[in-house]
């Protein structure tokens, strides 16, 4: 057994006392054992698929995950040849445990930045330190005269700012001007949408400004803009909001990529009632993305290795989908959806479960809140978070037993968000990102206070040093009990009929936050040769 010391934050310890037994993990210390870890001995035993789950079969796909970055410029990116190792891995894999692995190809753009600058009075901001570029920013050279949009400095409480979420904010605002914006409580793509209608020549998003949110950024916006858009640390936009011109300049090199997702369907199982258990496979081009997403890869591939080899008797059918360019604004999620709704097979879909990023080394048992009882829904949708997603709250509850946990609102933007777009019932656990976590959380589950649920977020550091293997065990497993219950029962969750429409458009302006369980997947470009 390998142990994962952590190089980025500390590991704080997680009860497991329905999930984990004291021969995995040492229940005064938190440390990992190198004991057997396959067998569960708790008085109430696992499901029988949690028990398969063990720490040697998740890290044993972790380390071939890392292995294979190490192989391509240390990522695993969508459309690059990490990502196809990658695939080719999950679905030997998947065929070995006899499963049919359909590879479904999905085609979008990227954009290349062959120049990019910035300046203002005497000031030029470096590219990197102080400014990113959107994923789906528009060109263009711009000179013109800087308006801030309903900003707040200095900053209030996180995710308070609501500067350029309404049409009115931009009520006197000068057509050709450059719209100065801070970061806060609605989506980047609705305050870039509102610039844009309002005649903006560039958008400067800057960080809101709390601790954990004074960098630059960079995100999705769920469509191409026409105009540049960057995202500044909190001090380049209060510098910006006192000065009265600046300058930008945007070229990026605009392709056509294609690349799959996989998809591998039980034999047993009702299709009409299909359960989709999901996680994407790409990290973003910065590192290796072992926690963010190769823990939710390997958790689903090991999951479904042990499903095939265990005689369990299937109502719902498990469809098991490992997504493509997540990253680049939920892509090979949204592009299989769309030709499901299209061709009707989504109709036979129940229900949804996603797993993206389950083994931060800060981190908290973050549980989606299906019913909205105790987070605040980030999903603004007419009809409401989907009907039957309390169902599966409340069978991951019983999963993770008496175990410390959180919830976290469902609009968290991952390959979920589509599933919830399209009204589908959807569940699912996450471990946290780069929000901070707060004291309450370091008291109840260990760790510092004040510091990232994984410091290595989007970064080179995400790596085989970045796993938290007790939280990751016990989520894994709780993962897997779920699906099983689910699995088993015949218990229809979506109410036959059709699929809700999509309130924001294919794909969605991404969400901007989601409290302390913020997942706010950023597709960062590369810095220009």
């Amino acid at each position: 057994m390998f142990l994962f010391w952590l190089a980025c934050t500390p590991t704080g310890s997680v009860s497991l006392d329905a999930v984990v037994s004291d021969s995995v993990v040492d229940s005064d210390s938190g440390d990992p054992q190198d004991t057997d870890t396959g067998s569960v001995d708790t008085g109430d035993p696992l499901p029988a698929l949690a028990q398969a789950i063990t720490e040697e079969g998740l890290l044993g796909h972790l380390e071939a995950l890392q292995a294979i970055a190490d192989a391509n410029r240390g990522n695993r990116s969508a459309y690059s040849p990490g990502y196809s190792e990658s695939a080719d891995y999950v679905a030997g894999q998947l065929e070995d445990a006899g499963y049919v692995v359909e590879r479904v190809p999905f085609t979008s753009t990227s954009s290349e930045i062959t120049a990019v600058s910035l300046s203002y009075g005497s000031e030029t901001p470096a590219y990197g330190d102080d400014y990113l570029v959107f994923s789906e920013s528009g060109s263009g050279s711009v000179s013109g005269k800087v308006e801030a949009v309903d900003i707040v400095i200095p900053p209030g409480a996180e995710n308070s700012s609501t500067s350029g979420c309404e049409a009115s904010d931009f009520a006197d605002f000068g057509a050709g001007s450059i719209a100065l914006i801070q970061r806060g409580s609605c989506t980047f793509g609705e305050k870039v949408a509102n610039a844009q209608n309002a005649g903006a020549s560039a958008v400067f998003l800057f960080n809101e400004g709390q601790a954990g949110r004074r960098a630059p950024f960079a995100g999705s916006l769920g469509f191409t803009a026409s105009i540049p858009v960057l995202g500044l640390s909190y001090e380049q936009g209060e510098a910006l909001s006192q000065v009265t011109r600046a300058k930008v300049d945007v070229e990026l090199d605009v392709s056509e990529f294609t690349d799959v997702n996989l998809i591998a369907r039980t034999a047993g199982g009702d299709p009409n009632l299909r359960l989709i258990v999901g996680a994407h496979m790409d990290s973003v081009s910065a590192g290796p993305g072992i926690n963010d997403n190769g823990s939710g890869t390997a958790a689903i591939l090991e999951m479904a290795i042990q499903l095939a080899a265990l005689d369990l008797s299937l109502e719902h059918q498990v469809q098991f989908s490992f997504w493509g360019a997540e990253e680049l604004g939920l892509v090979g999620s949204f592009a299989w959806l769309e030709e499901a709704a299209a061709s009707g097979e989504l109709g036979g879909v129940d229900a949804a479960m996603n797993y993206d990023m389950l083994a931060s080394p800060n981190g908290v048992a973050f549980l989606y809140d299906g019913d909205g009882s105790a987070a605040p829904s980030q999903w603004d949708h007419p009809q409401g978070v989907p009907s039957g997603s309390d169902v599966l709250e409340g069978v991951l509850l019983e999963a993770l037993g008496e175990s410390e946990h959180r919830p976290v609102a469902l609009g968290v933007p991952s390959d979920s968000y589509g599933f919830v777009a399209y009204g589908i019932p959807t569940g699912g656990l996450f471990s946290g990102a780069n929000n901070t976590k707060s004291g309450d959380e370091a008291q109840d589950f260990g760790g510092q206070s004040g510091q990232p649920y994984d410091a290595c977020y989007h970064q080179a550091c995400d790596s085989l040093s970045n796993v938290d293997t007790e939280l990751y065990l016990l989520l894994a497993r709780a993962a897997a009990a779920g699906v099983q219950d689910i699995a088993l029962s015949d218990q229809r969750l979506r109410s036959p009929g059709a699929i809700a429409p999509l309130p924001l458009g294919v794909p969605p302006a991404r969400m901007d936050h989601v409290g302390h369980g913020q997942h706010e997947h950023c597709s960062l470009p590369q810095p220009f040769k």
